[in-house]
């Protein structure tokens, strides 16, 4: 039952024990689908829809050993700025009178759990479609990608740590940011599982010349693994800052509201029927090039 219908705008709002209902359902839905994007973003409350301005001090200049007469160096403060900006999206459904009284089994009861997974997918479009437009943020120029990577693998984490390490602040100096999570596609879920949980992952050898001494594993349980069925490069990882300390990406939301709304409105008196609205006001951007390092695997 999907076609135009022209809104009117006396709305009617659901209340009491419906309310409660359509929002709870509507809940489900949004929560069911992917939420891997909350492990690597950092999130944001705005109070309106003009474009903003997150900043990160950098501080040049590290402690210096104070002499005799009790004089301390000042330091030097410089900014670095990140825009994001929220919009609103949504969609809206009609069904007629004989829609209604013909869903003999119930379905329509479901309108918002399939709004509110529509919203969380259509989110995850939008978030994961700019993490990827990444060829400018994961760059040679950042100092923050290795263009023929290693594959997953304790090698692979070596080499993307020493990248990762190696990414320096303004003054030339280590930035001091850790890498704490592994991003990788769903299909080296298990493989970044078995990296962080895995204390041994394995003998050498095979047959008779099998070594009983086991393969020990350096990066046990220092990167939170995180996978998104989102990442289309089914070789390409990733290790990211965890985003309280520098987030490579922010999600924001108009006054915090990290769910949609559902409403519901007769439709015009000449017509028998019922509308429902279901919208959201989010905006992603990325942010700082110095939270992550990538491995880009041929």
């Amino acid at each position: 039952a999907n076609f135009a219908m022209k809104a009117s705008f006396s709305n009617v709002s659901l209340s009491g024990i419906l309310a409660d209902v359509y929002n709870k359902r509507l809940l489900q839905g949004f929560r069911y689908a992917d939420q891997s994007w909350r492990e690597i973003a950092s999130i944001a409350s705005v109070s309106d829809f003009k474009a903003i301005n997150s900043y990160r001090l950098n501080m040049t200049g590290g402690f210096e050993e104070v002499g005799a007469g009790g004089e301390l160096k000042h330091a030097a403060l410089s900014d670095e700025s990140f825009s994001n900006q929220a919009k609103t999206y949504g969609k809206m459904l009609g069904l007629t009178r004989q829609d209604i009284i013909n869903d003999d089994l119930g379905a329509l009861n479901d309108v918002p759990f399939m709004f509110g997974r529509a919203a969380a997918n259509s989110f995850n479009d939008v978030f994961w479609t700019a993490f990827l437009a990444d060829s400018a943020f994961f760059a040679t120029g950042n100092s923050n990608i290795q263009s023929s990577g290693v594959a997953l693998s304790i090698a692979g984490l070596e080499d993307a740590e020493k990248g990762f390490y190696a990414i320096t602040a303004a003054d030339g100096k280590p930035t001091g940011i850790k890498p704490a999570i592994l991003l990788t596609p769903i299909g080296l879920k298990n493989l970044a599982k078995q990296l962080y949980n895995d204390t041994i992952l394995g003998v050498t050898g095979v047959g008779n010349s099998k070594q009983v001494s086991p393969v020990s594993n350096p990066y046990a349980g220092q990167f939170k693994p995180v996978s998104s069925p989102y990442l289309v490069n089914a070789k390409d990882y990733y290790l990211l800052a965890d985003p309280m300390d520098c987030a490579v990406i922010q999600a924001v939301f108009l006054n915090g509201r990290q769910e949609p709304f559902v409403e519901s409105s007769a439709a015009e008196f000449n017509t028998l029927g019922i509308l429902y609205r279901a919208y959201m006001d989010w905006g992603v951007a990325l942010q700082d090039p110095k939270g992550g390092y990538k491995e880009d695997v041929a």
